[in-house]
């Protein structure tokens, strides 16, 4: 499996981006490890395949701050992060990073708190296929 290989790659992405710092600091954590905070960005791992090292996973990051305009600058920041029309490139996982969908989190017991769940399919590349260029000559 690996989508741990390819979410620290990701993590260490996202720490590094100057916006995303500055609306939730080092608060970026794998989802259910501890008590909400806000400001903050969990992650959750919908769907991957067990069997298969370099299958799709499917990635859910929740983004919780006090002010919708935040919220909605930190789905900015994700998506021009992750979603690509070629792939990318992390640390040296090749991969294609594209957005799915996004969706407001209903959290009654959270009075005060915007969240949005923000969804992204990311496929790693075998090296053969990632470093291939075809040839049109």
């Amino acid at each position: 499996m690996m989508w741990d290989a390819v979410m620290e790659r990701v993590r260490a992405l996202i720490l590094n981006d100057n916006g995303l710092a500055t609306i939730f600091g080092d608060n970026y954590r794998m989802a259910g490890t501890g008590a909400l905070q806000c400001p903050g960005l969990e992650w959750s791992l919908l769907g991957d395949t067990e069997g298969e090292l370099w299958a799709p996973m499917l990635v859910q990051f929740d983004c919780f701050t006090y002010e919708a305009a935040a919220t909605r600058e930190s789905e900015r920041r994700l998506r021009s992060l992750l979603h690509q029309n070629l792939p990318i490139t992390i640390d040296g996982i090749t991969l294609f990073a594209q957005y799915t969908e996004g969706s407001m989190l209903s959290t009654p017991d959270r009075s005060g708190i915007v969240g949005r769940a923000v969804r992204f399919r990311l496929t790693p590349l075998r090296a053969q296929y990632a470093l291939a260029v075809p040839n049109v000559f």
